[in-house]
């Protein structure tokens, strides 16, 4: 190449990942995705497709009704979930605020000041542990629809998904890690009841005890009287909370 005139427009102060390696290191990936989408050209697909999902979510709700709302991220008291909040300080109000750990207890008073159905697509903050698969940080949507019931809820949730699918890959079996998953309607539906008893044998609809109930989750589990690992388990009140341990 011979050149007979250059001139830099802007120094690098940093070179960019090898061509041939690309970008490797999982934390720089996470904390510069501006480098890991140059390096990894395939990543940029994922919040394309990202994109995509959001309007079609969006446009879902608009067709059954629902009103987009915005509430407030700074929150006078940390409700709406079981969460531990990032504490902020107001200086105008002198008085710690809560970073919104939920959308929840504001979508609901939505509804009773005469909004029926209302929706956000909104950033909620969670200060419980970080990791390249939990992020303090994230996107949730909420919607909340009045004289509605879950059965309501799960025929939403049926479409938003199928219609997402179609959306972002045109078709409604899709290949998930090498598995194949058909999000063809309608989509089973069993209880949390029938799906333990379905995978461990055990109906905890039939312990008339919380204390019955316990002694068979830690057969299922396999925790020892004495083991330190079944905390939680002699924690649960109920043959629900009991449930709620051993499918989890």
């Amino acid at each position: 190449v011979y050149v007979s005139f250059f001139e830099i427009l802007t120094k690098s102060l940093l070179p960019l990942p090898d061509k041939y390696h690309g970008l490797t290191d999982v934390d720089k990936r996470y904390r510069q995705r501006y480098i890991d989408m140059i390096a990894n050209p395939e990543v940029a697909d994922v919040f394309r497709t990202r994109a995509k999902v959001v309007s079609e979510i969006r446009k879902t709700m608009e067709s059954f009704g629902f009103i987009e709302v915005e509430t407030p991220v700074l929150q006078g008291e940390a409700g709406g979930a079981e969460a531990r909040p990032f504490i902020t300080h107001h200086n105008s109000l002198q008085r710690d605020l809560y970073l919104r750990i939920a959308t929840e207890l504001h979508l609901k008073r939505m509804l009773v000041g005469g909004l029926e159905k209302v929706y956000e697509i909104g950033r909620i903050f969670r200060n419980e542990g970080i990791s390249t698969r939990h992020n303090p940080e994230f996107t949730t949507i909420e919607m909340y629809e009045a004289y509605s019931d879950y059965e309501s809820m799960m025929n939403l949730a049926e479409e938003i998904v199928t219609r997402c699918a179609m959306a972002t890959t045109g078709k409604l079996k899709i290949d998930y890690q090498g598995t194949e998953i058909s999000l063809e309607r309608p989509w089973r539906r069993e209880t949390m009841h029938r799906l333990v008893e379905e995978a461990t044998g055990v109906d905890f609809n039939s312990f008339g005890d919380v204390e019955s109930a316990k002694n068979a989750a830690k057969g299922l589990l396999g925790f020892k009287t004495e083991s330190s690992e079944n905390t939680s388990l002699q924690a649960c009140s109920s043959v629900g909370h009991v449930l709620n341990e051993t499918a989890f």
